[in-house]
């Protein structure tokens, strides 16, 4: 849906360009990111790799959907910071791309798993 949340670190050309409701991290255009980051009274990461971090931020926000590079996916899940959150797509880069670009990362994309969140955007 047009309305659904999206929250993301690599910001850039897409949330510039879209019109999609989006909350990047660390919260440059997302006031209420900021604001729930600033709750925590402590410094906070470039990249959304601290679960403890990214879990209070999910608690606060409750994007409808994440989208995560795969090192950030990986650690988040570990630390359990997405159990509110189910895998829905997993885009992956293959190595004729990390080859010539190496940062770029396969990108994990995430649906809230909450019974009341109307799966076509509504809270």
């Amino acid at each position: 849906s047009p309305a659904a949340t999206v929250m993301m670190e690599p910001f850039g050309m897409v949330g510039y360009f879209s019109n999609r409701r989006f909350y990047d991290y660390p919260g440059l255009a997302s006031p209420q990111v900021t604001d729930a980051l600033a709750e925590l009274g402590t410094k906070i990461p470039g990249k959304p790799i601290d679960p403890f971090i990214v879990g209070h931020l999910l608690g606060r926000v409750r994007p409808l959907l994440v989208v995560l590079r795969e090192d950030e996916f990986r650690v988040n899940l570990a630390g359990g910071a997405l159990v509110d959150y189910e895998l829905s797509s997993v885009f992956k880069i293959g190595p004729e791309h990390t080859a010539r670009y190496g940062d770029l990362q396969t990108m994990y994309v995430l649906s809230l798993r909450d019974k009341d969140v109307d799966q076509f955007g509504g809270g």
